[in-house]
C-alpha cells in the first residue's frame, strides 16, 4: 500500500459527506487503485477480508460485520455543488459483494467526472498518509488542506467547515470544535502525514469565532522523512534495478539487518559480485540514475 495514490478532483473533496473512519478509508483504498489519468470505465475492485483488517484497520468481525458494513456506507448519499443552486445527489458505490472473505466494489458510474481521465482541478496524495488517521475529521482536513498546500494558507467561515465536515450539533459550539476537531488534526496530521499546520481565529463577531485561516506548511517531523525514505526504497527490492554510474546491474536486493541493502551486481557483465550499502548509499543511486532514465525498474 506504501506506493497507492489517491486523485480527486476538488469538488470531490470539498463535497459535504459523513463518513466514519473507516468508511473513508475503505472509499479511498478503492480510489487509490484506479490510475486516473488513464482508466475511463470504473473496474471491478477487489479486496479481501485479511488484507481490509491488516492494511486498513477493519477489526477482526465475524462475516456479518461486513453486511453491516456494506449497507451503512451504500445509504449514505452525499451531494456535490456543480454551481451556485446546482447541485447532485451521489451514492458512493454502485455494488459492494462479498463471497467468503473475498469483497467486491464498483464505484458509481456517476462519478467518473470526478474520478477518471482528469486534467485539472484535482489534488494527489498518497494513502499511507491517511491510513495511520484515527479520526474522520482529521482525514477530511488533511484532504482540505493538501488542496492548498502550494498557496500555504486557506481561509474558511466555521459555519462553512463545520457544514463540509458535516459535524453533528454536539461539536457545533466553537470551544468544543476547536478540542475535538481541529487540535486533534493538528496533532495527528504533525505526527503522521506529510503537511502541518497552524490556525488562527481569523474574524471575531460579538466574541463568536467566525471565520479561521490555516496556514499550511511541509512536515518535516523526522520519523515522517525516515519513514517516507524506507517506503521508496522498498520499490527496489527484489527488482532489476539499471544503474549508470559505474555501468553496474543491480540484479537483485533484499533487506539485511541494520537497513542495508544486499545487492548483486554485474560490473563487467562476466564476474558476479555481492556487496552491503546502507539504504542511504542505494538511495543516492537510484536517484543520480532516475535524473537520465526514466525507466528504472523491471520486473
Amino acid at each position: 500500500m506504501n506506493k497507492e495514490i489517491v486523485t480527486q478532483n476538488t469538488k470531490l473533496i470539498n463535497s459535504k459527506y459523513n463518513l466514519t473512519e473507516l468508511e473513508l478509508k475503505f472509499l479511498l483504498s478503492i480510489i487509490a487503485k484506479i490510475d486516473s489519468k488513464k482508466e475511463n470505465e470504473f473496474k471491478v475492485y477487489t479486496f479481501n477480508k485479511k488484507e481490509l483488517e491488516e492494511e486498513i484497520g477493519f477489526p477482526n468481525h465475524k462475516n456479518s460485520f461486513y453486511k453491516t458494513f456494506a449497507r451503512r456506507i451504500m445509504s449514505k448519499p452525499f451531494d456535490i455543488e456543480i454551481e451556485k443552486d446546482h447541485w447532485i445527489t451521489f451514492n458512493w458505490l454502485s455494488k459492494f459483494e462479498y463471497n467468503k472473505g473475498e469483497i467486491k466494489v464498483r464505484i458509481d458510474d456517476d462519478l467518473k467526472p470526478y474520478l477518471l481521465e482528469l486534467k485539472e482541478r484535482f489534488i494527489k496524495y498518497n494513502l499511507r498518509y491517511i491510513i495511520p488517521l484515527k479520526s474522520a475529521y482529521s482525514i477530511r482536513i488533511y484532504q482540505l488542506l493538501k488542496e492548498y498546500e502550494k498557496y500555504g494558507v486557506r481561509y474558511f467561515d466555521v459555519e462553512e467547515l463545520m457544514n463540509i465536515l458535516q459535524v453533528p450539533k454536539s461539536y457545533q459550539r466553537y470551544g468544543l470544535f476547536k478540542q475535538k476537531v481541529l487540535e486533534q488534526a493538528h496533532r495527528e496530521l504533525t505526527e503522521k502525514t506529510d503537511i502541518t499546520f497552524d490556525f488562527e481565529e481569523d474574524k471575531k463577531e460579538w466574541k463568536k469565532v467566525i471565520r479561521l485561516r490555516f496556514r499550511i506548511y511541509k512536515n518535516h517531523n523526522k520519523k515522517q522523512e525516515e519513514k517516507a525514505k524506507e517506503d521508496d526504497l522498498s520499490q527496489y527490492l527484489k527488482k532489476t534495478i539499471y544503474y549508470n554510474g559505474f555501468d553496474w546491474v543491480i540484479i537483485y536486493a533484499e533487506r539485511l539487518e541494520r537497513n542495508e541493502i544486499k545487492i548483486q551486481i554485474i560490473d563487467d557483465e562476466k564476474n558476479l559480485k555481492q556487496m552491503e550499502l546502507h539504504e542511504s548509499k542505494l538511495q543516492l543511486m537510484v536517484e543520480s540514475y532516475e535524473k537520465s532514465h526514466p525507466r528504472l525498474i523491471q520486473e
